[in-house]
């Protein structure tokens, strides 16, 4: 009865000091209004040795969200987000679960009567 008490007060005890898995959110700026009219790509790709699943997002200025994508990201591919044309303010949000380590995170704002990149934002 004693090494039973014993094994389960161990096992509580390990359960409780187990490291809870958190997930890693990375963002970009918001835009300015230079960039209205344009076109926000969330991009993010994985450098690292293991599968993680991203949330993508794309916001506007004041936290609603535009548009959303999850993606089982393996190493060495990426994957993009388009967003609507920027009327407001708008930014990249990325929700990595898994290890972070290999991501790389970006917002892309593209001219889109020109198709040409106008700035790339890091995710941080």
């Amino acid at each position: 009865m004693k090494a039973w008490r014993y094994a389960l007060a161990m096992g509580a005890l390990a359960i409780g000091l187990a490291a809870p898995a958190h997930a890693k959110v990375l963002y970009t700026a918001p835009s300015s209004d230079d960039f209205f009219g344009e076109k926000l790509y969330c991009n993010v790709v994985n450098t690292g040795s293991s599968t993680v699943n991203v949330i993508i997002e794309a916001r506007y200025g004041d936290g609603t969200v535009q548009g959303m994508g999850t993606v089982s990201l393996d190493p060495g591919h990426y994957t993009v987000l388009t967003a609507g044309n920027n009327w407001t303010a708008m930014y990249c949000r990325f929700v990595i679960q898994g290890s972070s380590r290999g991501i790389r995170a970006e917002g892309v704002y593209v001219d889109p009567q020109t198709g040409n990149r106008t700035v790339s934002v890091p995710a941080r």
